[in-house]
């Protein structure tokens, strides 16, 4: 029987040894909770950091693309200014080649008239020298004629005043004596009023002279 107890005894675990067993397969049940809830805390944590961090990639990133729009478009400006100046002194610059281009052209045409005009002059100059003191003859002979021009003048108001004069005597005559006049004042009479007519004709005469000297000057100044 003790034989059989041995047996039993060795076989069956004594109760201590089940007790630690089983503590050990707890402890190894708690240890896998634990590692399984580590596991997923660890997990969600690595979910959060990598959203942190992609959050803040996406940030930066848009941070730059940001600061990069705006430098491209001072660059634009920068650049747009640029050309504009250099159009415009593109422009400058043709429109002071145009007037150089201009000024040559004329100093050259200038040049051309003033050879033409010295050679005209050359070859004009006794005809030129001719002109000028026939205008100087016509001028002296204008001059003259109207010197005469007066003269006659006076001696035609000379002539009307003597026969006016005479006339008036006759009639004067006539009145107090209710006589004709004699042959004698009708002949004084007769050569004053010839005489006018002749002075006046003279003066018409030397009227037109002057007319015809005066346009010849007109056309030859």
């Amino acid at each position: 029987m003790e034989n059989d107890n041995n047996k039993v005894d060795s076989i069956v675990p004594e109760s201590d040894d089940r007790i630690s067993k089983g503590g050990i397969y707890k402890n190894r049940l708690i240890s896998k909770e634990y590692s399984s809830s580590s596991q997923e805390k660890s997990d969600n944590e690595s979910r959060i950091n990598w959203h942190k961090i992609s959050y803040m990639i996406l940030l930066v990133t848009t941070i730059y693309l940001v600061y990069l729009t705006i430098a491209q478009g001072s660059e634009l400006n920068q650049l747009q200014a640029r050309l504009d100046q250099l159009e415009t002194n593109i422009i400058s610059s043709d429109i002071d080649s145009n007037l150089k281009e201009k000024d040559l052209k004329l100093e050259k045409h200038w040049s051309e008239i003033k050879k033409l005009w010295g050679i005209a002059y050359d070859r004009n100059a006794k005809s030129i020298k001719k002109i000028k003191t026939t205008l100087e003859y016509q001028k002296q002979d204008l001059t003259n004629i109207e010197k005469k021009l007066g003269r006659t003048n006076k001696s035609m108001d000379s002539l009307v005043s003597s026969s006016l004069a005479t006339k008036l005597e006759v009639d004067d005559l006539i009145s107090k004596y209710g006589n004709k006049p004699s042959s004698d004042i009708k002949a004084r009479i007769f050569e004053n009023e010839k005489a006018i007519e002749a002075i006046d004709a003279h003066r018409l005469i030397i009227n037109r002279d002057i007319q015809q000297l005066k346009s010849q000057l007109s056309t030859n100044p």
